[in-house]
């Protein structure tokens, strides 16, 4: 099963990063501001892939349409039914996703075919891990094709 890497689809740059840490962190103490240690929020719904989003995508093998939704423990979306379109298009994402991928470091969650988080599941994990039968992306949802309704962080 082939897993997309998060820089397969926008490359993050570890030292800009870093950089950017540092900077925020000089400009805090410079101005007398505690800072966090926080991770940077994705811009869901933006059409782009980012770390803290589930993507959806119209098409398998991570193609077409997607939609990018915010992720975290205890988020979700009870149903898509009504709930979204695929970005720029008029298909609701809702019995239509064919590839999926939890770019949520830490959480994994279930997809289901059912709204309300029922009907059968898809184990999605966190970002980056997969054993044998369960992953973080799918690049197609076999059975599962055109049926997903409903998700939940674990």
């Amino acid at each position: 099963m082939a897993n997309p890497s998060f820089e397969h689809h926008r490359k993050l740059e570890p030292e800009m990063i870093r950089k950017t840490s540092v900077a925020l962190a000089v400009a805090a103490g410079l101005f007398g501001v505690a800072a966090a240690s926080a991770p940077a929020f994705a811009g869901a719904n933006d059409g782009k892939v980012e770390l803290g989003e589930f993507v959806l995508w119209d098409n398998s093998s991570y193609s077409g349409p997607i939609r990018d939704l915010a992720g975290g423990q205890g988020t979700g979306l009870d149903n898509y039914a009504g709930n979204g379109n695929f970005i720029n298009t008029s298909t609701s994402i809702d019995d239509h996703a064919n590839s999926i991928a939890n770019y949520v470091q830490g959480y994994g969650l279930k997809a289901y075919t059912g709204s309300n988080l029922t009907g059968t599941a898809v184990t999605v994990l966190a970002f980056g891990l997969y054993n044998t039968n369960t992953s973080y992306a799918y690049v197609d949802l076999g059975a599962l094709d055109n049926t997903l309704s409903s998700h939940k962080y674990d």
